[in-house]
């Protein structure tokens, strides 16, 4: 396959994605299923993070992949702020503001991954599984070390929101909003990173799926005290946002891309 056929694949994921978000925000209420809510928040969220996996590690020039996997973040928030414009209350570019934002802040963890051990896709004209293997390839336990450093950094940010030493009672939304950001940065991390290794390892893969279901009960915790309920909205969420992690990888391999080593 072309490496060029790596961009037509990524483009009809943006629209597919733009289209359950406007869809699913259309066809939403106060009263709808969460499973609805869960296919518009994770879709939106996680592919933020992934526009900001792809300005870290994707194979184009920086100088073209980070403003437009801005630009790709910014249409997330745009799918969803389009159809609530038509109603009473227009959001004003919140949600566009807000992934761009959280695609901002997405930067840090991913950048210092692929710097860190000097990651980048790259093509190979025949399947990874038949490509001999690089010097320099980060191991699975370097991999599985650095998720773990991430998972407890996310750990304490929680018990510092529940603590009380952060308040911001005004932008509730806000609030919980990033904490699903951060659960979906640290889905990315676990599978993303895992599916792309040149040899796929099944252990990194239970391990990576392990930490997803570890965190989705955390965040369902914390968001049912916000919300005062249990919260299926965190599960969907993170359902939807591990399959789309897990397209995106597939899109990548069948491409004949794969990590490979820099240094």
């Amino acid at each position: 396959m072309p490496p060029d056929a790596i961009y037509f694949n990524g483009g009809a994921l943006i629209v597919v994605g733009m289209l359950l978000i406007s869809g699913g925000a259309v066809f939403s209420s106060p009263s709808a299923h969460p499973w609805i809510v869960g296919l518009v928040m994770g879709t939106m969220l996680q592919q933020t993070v992934l526009a900001a996996a792809w300005s870290a590690i994707g194979p184009c020039k920086l100088m073209w992949r980070m403003p437009l996997s801005l630009v790709w973040a910014g249409l997330m928030g745009a799918a969803l702020e389009v159809p609530l414009m038509m109603g009473p209350h227009a959001p004003r570019l919140v949600f566009i503001i807000a992934t761009s934002s959280l695609w901002l802040v997405g930067q840090i963890p991913l950048w210092l991954t692929s710097l860190s051990f000097g990651l980048r896709l790259q093509h190979h004209g025949y399947p990874p599984e038949t490509d001999p293997p690089k010097q320099g390839q980060f191991s699975t336990s370097q991999l599985m070390a650095f998720m773990a450093f991430i998972a407890v950094l996310l750990a304490i940010g929680r018990l510092i929101v529940l603590g009380g030493a952060v308040k911001m009672p005004d932008i509730i939304e806000l609030q919980m909003m990033a904490l699903m950001f951060a659960t979906q940065m640290l889905i990315t991390l676990s599978l993303l990173f895992t599916a792309l290794l040149p040899k796929w390892s099944w252990r990194s893969s239970v391990i990576g799926v392990a930490i997803v279901g570890i965190a989705t009960v955390i965040e369902a915790r914390i968001l049912s005290v916000f919300i005062g309920e249990d919260c299926w909205i965190a599960i969907w969420t993170n359902l939807f946002g591990a399959i789309w992690v897990l397209i995106f990888a597939a899109m990548i391999r069948s491409s004949y891309y794969h990590f490979g080593a820099t240094k």
